[in-house]
């Protein structure tokens, strides 16, 4: 391409006139100004063209074939310096530096002008005594002075009759206790107290597997001390648990037992009670049913009758 613009250039100064316009119209629509040797240039790769090396005279990396990357080239040098930039924003305040030493005194100012009047000072003391002065003449009679003061007791007077007596007095506190005196003598014996007991008793009995009546004994009107006491002894295959109430019309005590197989157990109770009129307490026992087998054995009830029942 170079040798033809050399070619191009020599034509247009070896003529003159209308055959430089011409040529010149001629050159720009030369139709071969782009071959080398006949090839026609491309700028990018082409079957059958020239391709331009680049600024740094060597092939674009698009046409150069895959391979290996070389090792890196030493750096080039150091480029110019580049313009300043523009100013950045001020940085934050500094902390404040110490103190300076203190400066010479200055010179003294203009008096300054007169201030208000203070506040009154306190009361100086009183001064020394005047000379008396002349006598005035006499005032007015004064009102009468108060009465003085009680003069001695005199003598005391004779005795005179004996007055009436007075009203009694209150009575004094009690005085201590005194010593106990001597025992009496012993005194008549006193009809029997009511301290009858009676009982039953019972040599054995099946015990039911509901509640159910084991004795009773019957009691006249009185207040009474009343004992209950059996020994159970279970025959049966399991175990029982046998409950016994001691009764009076209402419940006066209750225990309940658990008697394993082929075991006894013993059961005692007790209870205060007065009856109105005539009565009687029981004892009434269960074993709770399934397969126990329970027996009740030496049964007793024991009432004792006293004059006074006493509870707390």
């Amino acid at each position: 391409m170079a040798l033809s613009v050399a070619a191009l250039v020599v034509a247009l100064l070896g003529q003159t006139g209308p055959a430089i316009a011409h040529g010149v119209r001629h050159a720009l629509f030369a139709h071969n100004a782009d071959k080398v040797d006949g090839v026609h240039a491309s700028r990018t790769p082409r079957a059958g063209r020239l391709l331009p090396l680049n600024s740094n005279g060597k092939y674009p990396s698009s046409v150069l074939p895959a391979g290996t990357v070389g090792p890196a080239g030493p750096a080039g040098p150091q480029g110019p310096q580049g313009a300043d930039g523009p100013e950045g924003p001020p940085g934050p305040e500094g902390p404040a530096g110490p103190a300076g030493a203190d400066g010479a005194q200055g010179p003294q100012g203009d008096a300054g002008a007169d201030g208000a009047d203070g506040a009154a000072g306190p009361e100086g003391p009183a001064g020394p005594q005047g000379l008396p002065g002349a006598d005035g003449a006499q005032g007015p009679q004064g009102p009468p002075g108060a009465d003085g003061s009680d003069g001695a007791d005199g003598a005391d007077g004779a005795q005179g009759p004996q007055g009436l007596p007075g009203a009694d007095g209150a009575d004094g506190a009690q005085g201590p206790q005194g010593p106990p005196g001597a025992d009496g003598a012993q005194g008549a014996v006193g009809p029997r107290g009511p301290s009858d007991a009676y009982w039953t008793t019972l040599a054995s009995l099946g015990v039911p597997n509901s509640s159910g009546q084991i004795t009773s004994l019957s009691l006249g009107a009185g207040s009474y001390v009343v004992f209950a006491k059996a020994w159970f002894q279970n025959a049966g295959l399991g175990s029982a648990l046998v409950s016994c109430t001691l009764t009076s019309g209402v419940t006066l005590d209750r225990i309940d037992l658990t008697t394993g197989v082929g075991s006894s157990t013993t059961a005692s109770l007790v209870a205060a009670q007065t009856l109105a009129a005539t009565g009687s307490v029981a004892l009434n026992c269960s074993d709770g049913g399934g397969t126990a087998d329970v027996t009740a054995r030496d049964v007793r009830i024991l009432a004792i009758q006293v004059a006074t029942l006493t509870g707390s």
